[in-house]
């Protein structure tokens, strides 16, 4: 099914919930000046409207959410203001959104949009999903790097990594702390404690990643 996105005006808060879509092949036109972008997810029961979270330019990202389930929401983050980018950015049946928030954590004037989500069922944790602002033209996803091989030997950052991570934002950096294990461990006994890594935000061809910082 098809549905389109559009713009409200709200500040910048945190959302726990979903939205309310449009019918099938409907377009809705009109509603905000300016936005000509088509997208397609699934028409929903239970809806909120979407929030809009304000740069410091005037632009936007609005965040549009979509229950897949009760633990489980599709998300479609698109910007208002970009001359270079209609489309939304759409993250796939991901965790309740806990806290929402605008930073700019390279500090190179153009702000970043992060959703912090909540983990499902008791021992998950949160994740963090970015879309940056490219030079206030258009909008794009911010990615982590795969791991490698050389990422989980002795002596490496991500040797003992198991996942659980916990994302928060600490002194303009994302902040990613997990339990460090043995092999032996208990999934709730990591023998060697937790560690914390701190990334800031990379440009490079192929699009925007988080940078471990030195």
């Amino acid at each position: 099914m098809t549905k389109y996105f559009f713009y409200l005006a709200l500040s910048i808060i945190c959302i726990s919930t979903g939205f309310k879509t449009q019918q099938d092949k409907s377009v809705i036109t009109g509603l905000v000046s300016g936005y000509s972008g088509i997208d397609t997810i699934k028409d929903e029961q239970n809806a909120i409207p979407p929030v809009e979270y304000f740069l410091k330019n005037g632009k936007s990202f609005v965040i549009l959410q979509s229950p897949e389930s009760e633990y489980l929401v599709d998300v479609h983050v698109f910007g208002k203001g970009f001359p270079n980018s209609k489309d939304s950015i759409f993250f796939d049946e991901i965790e309740i959104i806990d806290t929402v928030l605008i930073a700019d954590i390279n500090n190179d004037g153009f702000e970043e949009l992060y959703i912090f989500t909540r983990g499902f069922f008791p021992g998950a944790y949160d994740h963090v999903f970015g879309v940056t602002s490219d030079e206030d033209k258009s909008y794009r996803e911010i990615n982590f790097y795969d791991l490698k091989p050389a990422d989980v030997t002795d002596g490496a950052v991500f040797n003992g990594y198991q996942g659980q991570d916990v994302y928060t934002l600490e002194n303009n950096s994302i902040k990613r702390t997990f339990p460090v294990y043995d092999a032996g461990d208990f999934y709730n006994h990591p023998s060697r404690g937790y560690r914390s890594l701190y990334y800031t935000l990379e440009k490079i061809d192929s699009g925007f990643y988080f940078k471990l910082k030195n």
